[in-house]
């Protein structure tokens, strides 16, 4: 059903892959009302060079993160802008609390806080979608779509 994407350059422990995957299954569950079971959460690392041209900012070959989590989900006029900005935010604070960036408070930093910090959270519509070889259900109907598997 929802299928997060997580593209990083910034190296992540299995505990802090775990960490996230956790988190973005939470997060979704308690947003949306759907079991765990239909949340995918999938990791890619990426390469950080500047020179291997594979990220692009300004149409510029660069080196700076590319931290990013996109996700392929199903909208309804039940989920609002609202609810996934708020739910965008709430992954984004526990990507940082994963993988330790901290506050900006003014102080220096080494580089490394900023090749930690998620560039962005992208929600893209799903129009339909086949799991298992079945139609998933509309938003808000999974519980009954479960019965009726059950039944099967």
């Amino acid at each position: 059903m929802p299928f997060y994407q997580v593209d990083h350059t910034c190296p992540l422990t299995v505990d802090e892959r775990q960490s996230i995957a956790t988190s973005i299954t939470d997060l979704h569950c308690t947003a949306f009302d759907v079991p765990p079971s239909f949340v995918h959460v999938n990791f890619t690392k990426q390469e950080n060079k500047a020179d291997d041209g594979s990220y692009f900012l300004a149409a510029k070959s660069c080196a700076n993160n590319s931290n990013c989590i996109t996700a392929q989900v199903r909208t309804s006029n039940t989920r609002s802008k609202a609810d996934w900005d708020r739910l965008a935010e709430d992954i984004e604070t526990k990507w940082n609390e994963a993988v330790g960036v901290q506050d900006d408070k003014g102080e220096a930093d080494d580089g490394s806080n900023e090749s930690k910090k998620l560039t962005m959270v992208v929600f893209t519509p799903i129009v339909t979608v086949r799991e298992g070889g079945l139609a998933v259900p509309e938003p808000g109907k999974e519980a009954e779509w479960l019965e009726q598997q059950r039944l099967v």
